[in-house]
């Protein structure tokens, strides 16, 4: 039967370091799945199961943009779906520290989407002594750059709060909760202990992630500097900051922080039943802490400066070519100084040089690339056209060339009309005339296409041309091309990753920049509409000569060879079913437009293509 170990901390265990050091594996035995480009796998199964995933900060900012959140549920489910069925009898890993901020019932909706996919759930946890998770989580306080001195009792985990619900809902034979043991100190280690218990070997990694801790005066250090900003009304310092510091400054014989056992016994005191019950189910007592005189007896002692501190932050200062300075708040003020040279803003830009052609055109706003598709404007005719790639492109620029007067040099030019209005329309005369006229001011006529439809042609014109190869290569890690293929639901994940007004115009949105300023007067939707019928109906509105489309045989015939066939498939899953450059060539081997626009294709498209479903909602 096929399994799933879902990995959920705790933290201080080394988490991240066996997140990031296992995502990517897949051998003959185990698959550890990408599911986002940046968020970990508890993120994402928060986002899945969580009746509130605003209680994640990574989350948080998605709540307050529903349609965002929504794609990202449906890019999550479609992700974890194909790893699941690409796992086959392998076993999946899933590292998810996130599942212990989950409740019963957001685990119970877990554990029911794996077991209904036929998958056996088992879970696995380290569980760190409190004292190596008390500083663990100071010290993460501190690297956060809270202004504030961290109080202890807050930080003490809470054992069966956390652990005891993952017995109840997976059942105990099913979770093992391991014990992190002092030899596990580092991220290395703790990744080789998790391999070794699963019979992972670690040479099936791509590499090994560690995480740095950061020593005991370094701590320090980093705490004074957020207190003393605070007094001082200074903004607070960013985690970024911080690490920049760290990074900065290189502490002679630093130790690692630690509490004294007199410290934390206090503290520790009030736990007593959860230590208890922690202790009984690991089977196994926690080590006694370490006493002595290296452990901090009082926080206190966290503010005073390290002996010789002073004197390294006025060297570095001096290096970069500042001058230490003296006093009481010595210190913070030449970390402030630090940070303040490591921050300059980079060189601005050199202006963009535009090729000789761009910069010599007359364009709509002000720039050539950011204004396509350019419109089509004849200034005799008072018409501006705006139009999009995949939108009956070809038909309406033709349509536009016949009722300009030049048609017939567009049919014998190229193949390809769009050559012609690449080469020879855009560069001329005519052209340049027509938009100093204000294009605006004409009959302005919008040609669209319903979204859905659309996305399904961009990615086949995808698959048979090259205008989205590189795109491609750079997303997800280079795993993708045309060549050997990929699926529709993969070429709708990259979609909502891209810049729009930054790429290839056959990505972008329908919805066209001067539509801000001005609304055309009339939309044409072929989805929904005869577009040839509606242009001799618009030619009627301004009186001008009927178009005799029977006279466009060339036209009508480049598109009878070139129309796609849209017949059904066989199979299923046909949306995450990879398509070929070989496959699609000669239009053959391309399921309808129905079977790739399933329910989680349609929410996604909704969400990358919204600027179209509102500006468009009376037309669809």
């Amino acid at each position: 039967m096929a399994k799933v170990i879902i990995h959920a901390g705790m933290s201080a265990t080394g988490m991240g370091s066996i997140q990031r050091s296992l995502e990517g594996l897949d051998d003959g035995r185990f698959v550890c799945p990408e599911l986002h480009e940046t968020l970990g796998h508890g993120t994402v199964l928060l986002g899945l199961f969580a009746a509130d995933p605003g209680r994640h900060p990574e989350l948080r900012k998605l709540t307050q943009q529903p349609e965002k959140l929504k794609m990202f549920v449906a890019m999550s489910r479609a992700r974890l779906r194909r790893a699941i069925a690409s796992a086959g009898e392998r076993t999946l890993i899933l590292a998810a520290e996130s599942v212990l901020n989950m409740t019963l019932p957001e685990l119970r909706q877990m554990k029911l989407h794996f077991v209904r996919r036929g998958l056996e759930v088992r879970v696995t946890a380290y569980v760190p002594d409190p004292h190596s998770a008390i500083t663990t989580a100071f010290e993460n306080h501190v690297r956060s750059g809270k202004p504030l001195l961290p109080q202890l009792p807050p930080l003490v985990p809470l054992y069966k709060a956390r652990l005891a619900k993952l017995d109840a809902v997976f059942g105990r034979p099913n979770v093992s909760l391991w014990p992190h043991g002092a030899t596990m100190d580092s991220g290395e280690r703790a990744v080789r202990d998790f391999c070794r218990r699963l019979e992972v070997m670690p040479e099936r990694l791509s590499s090994l992630r560690t995480e740095q801790r950061i020593p005991r005066d370094m701590v320090a250090l980093i705490l004074q500097y957020g207190v003393w900003t605070r007094a001082q009304k200074l903004p607070r310092p960013s985690r970024k900051d911080m690490l920049l510091l760290a990074d900065m400054l290189h502490l002679p014989d630093a130790a690692p922080l630690r509490f004294s056992a007199s410290l934390l016994q206090p503290v520790l005191a009030a736990h007593t039943a959860d230590m208890a019950w922690i202790e009984d189910r690991l089977g196994q007592a926690f080590p006694a802490p370490p006493d002595g005189p290296a452990g901090v007896q009082a926080l206190d002692e966290l503010l005073v400066p390290a002996i010789g501190v002073d004197a390294l932050l006025r060297r570095e200062v001096e290096r970069i070519g500042g001058t230490p300075v003296e006093g009481e708040d010595a210190g913070p003020r030449m970390i402030h100084m630090l940070l303040a040279a490591k921050a300059h803003p980079p060189p601005p830009r050199p202006p963009r040089v535009w090729p000789r052609e761009l910069r010599s055109m007359p364009v709509l706003t002000g720039n050539p690339i950011t204004d396509s598709p350019r419109p089509m404007v004849n200034r005799d005719k008072k018409l501006t056209v705006l139009w999009s790639p995949k939108s009956a492109c070809t038909t309406a620029y033709v349509w536009f060339s016949h009722v300009s007067g030049f048609g017939a040099e567009v049919r014998d030019y190229a193949n390809w009309p769009h050559r012609h209005r690449q080469e020879r329309y855009q560069h001329s005369h005519f052209y340049a005339a027509s938009l100093l006229d204000d294009p605006l001011a004409n009959h302005v006529l919008r040609i669209i296409r319903e979204p859905y439809g659309r996305a399904v042609s961009i990615y086949r014109h995808a698959l048979q041309t090259d205008f989205a190869d590189r795109r491609m290569a750079r997303f997800a890690g280079g795993r993708f091309n045309a060549e050997s293929g990929y699926s529709f639901q993969t070429f709708l994940d990259l979609l909502a990753t891209l810049d729009m007004p930054a790429v290839d115009i056959h990505f972008r949105p329908q919805f066209h920049p001067v539509e801000r300023v001005r609304k055309p007067d009339r939309i044409i939707n072929i989805s929904k509409q005869n577009l040839m019928a509606e242009l001799n109906a618009f030619e009627r509105q301004c009186g001008w000569p009927e178009t005799d489309f029977t006279d466009l045989r060339w036209l009508n015939d480049m598109e009878r060879h070139r129309k796609a066939k849209q017949e059904p498939l066989p199979g299923i899953a046909l949306d995450e079913t990879v398509f070929s450059r070989k496959q699609v060539t000669r239009l053959r081997e391309f399921p309808s437009y129905e079977q790739l626009l399933t329910p989680e294709a349609r929410a996604k498209i909704a969400a990358i293509y919204k600027v179209d479903f509102d500006a468009y909602a009376d037309y669809l």
